[in-house]
Formats: structure tokens, sequence, C-alpha cells
């Protein structure tokens, strides 16, 4: 698998996973029907420098909920 931000032949490479389960009780955020559309947006960012990022990954969108179950 590609690890982010290593170079490959780095022998002393570590694999982050990170499973997004669900979330409950979000706050309304959506003005027309009080529902939500909820989506979580991960940030990899360097070690050295927290103000540059790496990568980005993002869940699908759970439409009309406040209880959005993703398990990604």
């Amino acid at each position: 698998e590609k690890i982010y931000g290593v170079d490959e032949s780095e022998r002393n490479a570590r694999l982050l996973r990170i499973k997004v389960l669900q979330a409950t009780d979000l706050q309304r955020r959506d003005s027309f029907d009080g529902s939500g559309d909820p989506y979580i947006q991960i940030l990899l960012q360097s070690r050295e420098n927290q103000n540059q990022t790496i990568d980005t990954a993002r869940t699908r969108t759970v439409s009309k909920t406040l209880n959005p179950l993703w398990n990604q």
C-alpha cells in the first residue's frame, strides 16, 4: 500500500489506518430543512511544517441526517 508522505524505500515507514464509523447528534447546519449532509475530511500534515498538507481524504456524504453512519 502507498504510505503518504514517505519514500517507498524508507525502512522505518509506518502505516496509519483511520476508520470512520459514525457520528451522533450533530448540530444542524442546513438552513433549509434542519437536517445535515455530513462528511468528514481528514488532513495529513507534515511533521516539520503543520501548515503543509501532504494529503487529504474525505468520507462520502450521508444525506439528510444528524446521525450519519459511514463505516469506512
